[in-house]
């Protein structure tokens, strides 16, 4: 019994303290709007516009070329410092490290092979981007549904 009254006090605390930090934030962004929180803190680092996902149409073996459009959401310069995807098969066509001004928006082009879909008849892969910032960063997606009648090719070879 001591130990749920404990347990609850301490969640009682806690739930004060956040309400109180949240009171406190919104004030000094009411009364100090040029205060400066940490970009960090207010917003993700990167956007991507309209989505972070590429769709096609393709065959195996073809090479697709994507376009993603990021934005630099914070009010200091972010830097894309390289991208990654587990499998390969992406070629980066822009060089890297990639610099950004602040709210600057820049194309991300990437060259994909498209290898043998899954057993739903597409093909993807996700694409990572390394920030110099540590907040979370939305992955690209790649996909491409791959023809009926090369799924059906593929599935003779194994048969």
């Amino acid at each position: 019994m001591a130990a749920k009254s404990s347990a609850r006090a301490v969640l009682n605390q806690a739930a004060i303290g956040t309400a109180f930090a949240f009171i406190v934030l919104v004030a000094l962004r009411l009364f100090k709007p040029d205060i400066n929180f940490g970009s960090a803190f207010l917003s993700k680092p990167l956007e991507v516009e309209p989505s972070p996902s590429y769709e096609c149409q393709a065959k195996t073996g073809d090479v697709v070329s994507a376009q993603f459009t990021v934005r630099n959401c914070l009010s200091e310069n972010l830097t894309i410092l390289g991208l990654h995807t587990p499998g390969g098969c992406v070629a980066p066509l822009d060089s890297y490290p990639m610099e950004l001004s602040p709210g600057e928006l820049r194309k991300i082009k990437i060259n994909f092979t498209v290898g043998n879909p899954s057993s739903n008849g597409k093909y993807t892969r996700i694409v990572d981007l390394f920030l110099n910032h540590e907040a979370a960063v939305p992955s690209l997606n790649f996909e491409a549904r791959v023809s009926a009648n090369q799924l059906i090719d593929a599935r003779k070879k194994f048969l």
